[in-house]
């Protein structure tokens, strides 16, 4: 093992994108539990199948759970800066968690403690303290003044999907506000996952007929428009009173 170390050591893996990175092995793992609860090795065809669908119903039901509470929750604010808010709007609740605790380190450990300007960069030396305010790290935070790209010497953004605190701490004296979208993965989004996986037509058997074409469609995007309005009274109050009309008209 101590041979091939370059293989399997992760730091020597800091400039290449490994986030959302899902291990063979985990993803056996993950899959071998999730189906040993339903299904069992005894299983003929058509049961292992019908345990199958079983399995991947409750994974739809547990994903529209946590897509609910992560846009119906309010998360709770440590600093209150721009920045967190933004994470807030954006993120899903437990990757939110860890871009906060990025953002609130970088308030409270990081400090810029000496700029260089080569070409068109500006070169961030960002110092990080420890618990006990001893300076132990320094990272350098290179900045495109043309582009405006943001890279660290820590490779955070490249290794795990998220911004460091060390950029964070740059961002603080741009006084930038919102999160890049570039530095922004999709799969950490609030509803990343398409509308279509959702949809009754994949939920219930599939009839191809026109006239349940459409009716799926319909209550698909009154499912959608609800799930919109969820908190906004106003909203739902406009919404309620025009289904109220088509139904009159249609009556």
């Amino acid at each position: 093992m101590l041979s091939i170390h370059k293989l399997w050591v992760p730091s020597y893996f800091h400039d290449i994108p490994m986030c959302c990175l899902m291990k063979t092995t985990s993803r056996c793992e993950s899959s071998n539990s999730m189906f040993k609860v339903t299904s069992g090795s005894t299983n003929t065809l058509v049961q292992f199948l019908m345990c199958f669908d079983t399995a991947i119903d409750n994974q739809r039901y547990n994903q529209r759970v946590v897509e609910f509470k992560s846009k119906s929750t309010t998360c709770s604010f440590k600093i209150g800066l721009h920045l967190e808010v933004h994470a807030a709007k954006i993120y899903t609740q437990t990757i939110f968690k860890d871009v906060q605790k990025e953002i609130y380190n970088c308030m409270i450990n990081c400090f810029i403690t000496n700029v260089d300007v080569v070409d068109n960069f500006k070169v961030y030396t960002v110092s990080q303290m420890d618990n006990r305010s001893d300076f132990v790290n320094h990272f350098k935070v290179s900045v495109h003044m043309l582009e405006h790209s943001y890279e660290c010497s820590c490779m955070g953004f490249t290794r795990v999907g998220y911004l460091c605190r060390h950029i964070f701490c740059v961002f603080r004296l741009h006084q930038i506000k919102n999160i890049p979208d570039r530095y922004i993965s999709n799969c950490w989004r609030k509803g990343s996952l398409p509308s279509h996986v959702y949809s009754l037509s994949q939920r219930l058997s599939v009839d191809n007929m026109e006239v349940s074409v459409l009716r799926n469609e319909v209550a698909d995007c009154v499912n959608e428009c609800v799930d919109h309005l969820a908190f906004n009274v106003d909203g739902l109050s406009s919404f309620n009173q025009k289904m109220k009309e088509l139904k009159g008209g249609i009556s």
